[in-house]
Formats: C-alpha cells, sequence, structure tokens
C-alpha cells in the first residue's frame, strides 16, 4: 500500500525492479541521475542511453524491459504533470 501510494503521488508508474528484496525503494521511477527529483536532466539522460543503444531500467517507465520514445514522453508528461 505504502508504495502505491508514492507512486500515486508522484504521477509514475514503478514495477517491482524499484525494490530490493526488503521491498524498500531503491529509486524514483524516472530519476535517472537519482538526485531525487524527475527534471530535463533525467530526459537529457534517457535520450543518451537511447543513442548509446544502452538500457537504464530507472528510464524504462512504462517497464516494457525497453528505453525508447514512449518512455521519453512519459518523462515530459510527469515533468509537465
Amino acid at each position: 500500500k505504502f508504495l502505491k501510494e508514492i507512486i500515486k503521488n508522484e504521477k509514475i508508474e514503478c514495477t517491482y525492479k524499484n525494490l530490493d528484496r526488503y521491498g524498500r525503494i531503491l529509486g524514483i521511477c524516472g530519476d535517472l541521475n537519482g538526485d531525487g527529483v524527475i527534471n530535463v536532466m533525467d530526459i537529457v539522460l534517457a535520450v543518451d542511453a537511447i543513442l548509446h543503444a544502452e538500457y537504464d531500467p530507472m528510464g524504462d517507465i512504462n517497464g516494457d524491459g525497453q528505453l525508447n520514445v514512449v518512455d521519453i514522453v512519459q518523462l515530459v508528461n510527469i515533468i509537465l504533470g
């Protein structure tokens, strides 16, 4: 329940990839630089990862196992609210 409240409040969807084996939150989906805030810097890092054919699970907003333009659009929507 606690995780669902955090997810709802942050307007993002996270999967269990963001929890350790004890259920502790490892990070916020979309926060690629780990600064605790989802902003344009995270979009820059996600685009850079896509251009270099790299995968960062923190940028995989929809949890489909791919980092692509769909995740970028979702990041923009999160930032714009």
